[in-house]
């Protein structure tokens, strides 16, 4: 790296076509159009947000829920999550590294929940399959002086590849709230199947995620 170069704000290039949120977003919408056709009165529209402070851990996305059976309900999430991931380092000729990134994520899931009904509240686990494409990249950025800051570099200079797929692992709460309001806590372990370097090197992304959500029926 020249001087300047590595810490010059760069934006990934453009994903051939459509731009890889636009993608999720049609996919979601197809989803949701999936869901209103068959879910008829069952279908619930929320929100959910949260992460994790240690390997920090953000999430935050839109979803829509079908209870298509009394225990169980499928739930299609698309939004954004920020990964960190203290075992990545990069080091270049000069002797400047970059480690510990923060990937910024756009990202589909598709939850397979099944719960316990009680009156007012139900207890759920999950299994959620999950595809997302990089778009952002902040790293600590260093050099041989042991100085460094963090900064966001130009993704493809990373060396890490841009998809990545995984699965959640989890359970949760579901409160019934005013007018069929459901205030939901959900917590979840994200495990990454896909090796993100793109050299010799192994790394995996994976983390807990704690989330607070609520949904809405939009039809009753």
């Amino acid at each position: 790296m020249k001087d300047g170069v590595a810490f010059e704000l760069k934006y990934p290039k453009p994903v051939p076509m459509i731009h890889s949120l636009q993608k999720i977003t049609l996919v979601f919408i197809f989803c949701l159009f999936s869901c209103t056709i068959f879910a008829q009165q069952k279908l619930n529209l929320g929100l959910l947000g949260g992460g994790w402070p240690r390997a920090l851990q953000v999430r935050g996305v839109v979803f829509a829920a079908w209870d298509f059976q009394p225990n169980s309900t499928l739930q299609i999430e698309a939004g954004y999550v920020g990964r960190e991931n203290p075992s990545w380092r990069r080091t270049w000729p000069d002797q400047t590294f970059a480690f510990q990134p923060m990937l910024g994520y756009w990202e589909a899931t598709a939850a397979w929940k099944f719960h316990l009904n009680f009156p007012q509240t139900r207890v759920y686990g999950l299994v959620a399959p999950a595809l997302a494409r990089g778009f952002a990249a902040d790293v600590y950025l260093g050099d041989e002086s042991g100085q460094y800051r963090r900064t966001f570099l130009d993704w493809d200079a990373l060396e890490i590849k841009r998809f990545e797929y995984g699965a959640y692992l989890g359970f949760g709460l579901e409160h019934l709230g005013f007018r069929d309001t459901k205030i939901i806590l959900d917590c979840r372990y994200y495990l990454g199947f896909s090796d993100i370097d793109l050299t010799a090197n192994s790394v995996f992304n994976q983390g807990p995620q704690l989330a607070l959500g609520f949904s809405v029926p939009i039809s009753r």
